[in-house]
């Protein structure tokens, strides 16, 4: 009688992009098969993809389940992906720390769609970080490119005068930005914070009017430079963007911000998402404050009051 041969599946060899992958669900939570194929497996097809992905999976270095798509009414769901636990012990030997849920795939359709639309927000700025074989690596913009990413958790910062030896304020606040870019100016070596805030769809007036007052004040108090311990550079203050799904949603944000103090910051703008994922350094914004209301802007230009 022959011997019966069992199969032995072989252990995945992770490569730096697989890394990159874990890395990005860290920082970001949640990731969809179309920010894989433009930002970690480029140039590879969503067959691939898959298989690759399936594989990771099947050895504990990610989950996957599935959320409805939010925009569509056709009971339609996707594919989105999370840490797991190997990928978390691999995520911790990486950076040399780990503050993470294993159930954080618990989260409500609504949470992991904003920040699936976050991680695409932070694609479109990220310079290539492994141009596929053979072809040319060029930058996304010729000034400026992106060099460090603060999620909610690290963005996050509380002011409390109990705390404070400067006694900068009377009262206590917080700002929660859904996520902060930091960009270098190539040539003068500045780094500029960019607070992102994806509109949620019922966000209401007296919500913007708060963020817009507390982010002045965080800027006021130049809290950003010494307080805020996030940012890997010293940072200029904070321009602040509003990110709306819809042409309707940019301007009732426009309209709440009216009237509202934001002189201490470096200025507030207001763009649509598929603007940006499109054309992010682009004449894609308008601008609070600015003297042409129908005036577009470049995520660095001057706003002309």
């Amino acid at each position: 009688m022959s011997e019966s041969k069992s199969k032995v599946s072989k252990s995945i060899l992770l490569q730096r992009r697989d890394q990159l992958f874990l890395l990005d669900l860290y920082d970001l939570q949640f990731l969809d098969v179309e920010y894989l194929e433009k930002h970690i497996y480029k140039g590879n097809s969503k067959p691939y993809i898959y298989r690759r992905v399936k594989g990771l999976e099947e050895e504990g270095y990610i989950q996957s389940f599935r959320v409805p798509i939010l925009h569509l009414n056709n009971g339609q769901s996707k594919n989105v992906y999370a840490l797991g636990k190997k990928g978390a012990r691999e995520v911790q030997s990486l950076r040399g720390e780990l503050d993470w849920r294993y159930d954080v795939v618990t989260r409500t359709p609504s949470h992991v769609h904003h920040q699936l639309l976050l991680s695409h927000v932070r694609g479109s700025y990220e310079e290539e970080r492994q141009a596929p074989e053979g072809e040319e690596q060029s930058p996304k913009d010729e000034k400026f490119e992106m060099v460090q990413y603060l999620n909610e958790k690290y963005g996050y910062f509380k002011y409390d005068p109990k705390d404070d030896p400067d006694k900068l304020g009377d009262k206590p606040f917080t700002i929660r930005p859904d996520g902060v870019l930091v960009l270098k100016h190539k040539e003068k070596g500045i780094y500029i914070p960019f607070f992102l805030e994806l509109e949620r769809s019922y966000q209401t007036k007296q919500t913007t009017i708060q963020k817009l007052e507390r982010y002045n004040l965080y800027c006021q108090y130049r809290l950003f430079e010494e307080k805020h311990r996030g940012y890997d550079y010293p940072v200029t203050p904070p321009r602040i963007l509003f990110i709306s799904c819809n042409e309707k949603g940019t301007d009732r944000l426009l309209d709440h911000s009216k009237g509202i103090d934001t002189s201490d910051t470096a200025g507030v703008l207001f763009g649509d998402f598929e603007d940006i994922i499109k054309n992010p350094y682009g004449k894609i914004f308008h601008a609070k404050g600015s003297k042409d209301p129908e005036q577009l802007y470049s995520l660095v230009d001057k706003i002309e009051s």
